[in-house]
């Protein structure tokens, strides 16, 4: 409500100034988890198309999300699933949900909030579906993990990782209503992903530069796999 009247003040917005919306009833589980909890819903998201035709109206033309902890998965200090943590987190189905989201409310853009090197899957996955909205979370991993692996053992890597996104702390502790469906994979245990883990090769040529050593983000990916263990 109060963002809705700040859209409507004649002279807030306008071509030289621009607007980013978090957009929190497309993703955020705290919102989500608020709504159930007091039985009250938004009559319909905001932002809304409606929204967004009223700040062009005003020529403004930069109207962009900015999605608060999906990328790192740390919402608020709150945890579910086998336990929150700063290992790798795989966010890419919500982020997905999220960017089309915002695309049918017809906003420009879009920011990705990440302040952790562990978690550069989230970002990849981020900015490759923003920049094609055809690429599915299952391609956008896969692709992720051929970055990582070489050609032989990357889908055994996409596995492993769609394994953990299905473990992640930000799908847990959504209202169950409002989870989107599990990965289908092929690994069923904490114990076969370690297993499969060892048969991932590191390819030679890398090209996308990573923050860190690809051995190294792989041993914190057998790190987080070993949490579900707990």
């Amino acid at each position: 409500t109060l963002a809705r009247q700040l859209i409507a003040m004649p002279d807030l917005f306008g071509s030289d100034l621009g607007v980013e919306i978090p957009g929190h009833d497309y993703y955020r589980a705290l919102a989500f988890s608020l709504y159930r909890q007091a039985n009250a819903f938004p009559a319909e998201r905001f932002p809304a198309a409606a929204d967004v035709a009223a700040l062009e109206a005003k020529d403004t033309t930069r109207i962009w999300g900015f999605c608060h902890f999906l990328l790192d998965e740390l919402d608020d200090g709150d945890s579910a699933g086998h336990r929150r943590t700063e290992l790798p987190s795989f966010n890419t189905r919500y982020i997905y949900k999220y960017l089309n989201g915002i695309r049918q409310a017809g906003l420009n853009g879009a920011i990705a909030g990440n302040c952790s090197k562990n978690n550069i899957a989230n970002l990849y996955a981020f900015a490759r579906m923003a920049e094609d909205s055809t690429l599915t979370p299952e391609k956008a991993l896969l692709e992720f993990a051929g970055q990582i692996a070489d050609e032989e053992t990357a889908p055994i890597l996409c596995e492993i990782f769609k394994y953990l996104e299905n473990d992640a702390n930000w799908h847990q502790k959504l209202p169950e209503e409002d989870r989107e469906p599990l990965f289908e994979t092929t690994i069923t245990s904490p114990q076969e992903a370690i297993k499969q883990l060892r048969y991932v090769q590191v390819r030679e040529d890398m090209t996308l530069p990573l923050p860190e050593a690809a051995n190294y983000y792989l041993e914190k990916i057998r790190q987080r796999i070993s949490l579900m263990y707990l």
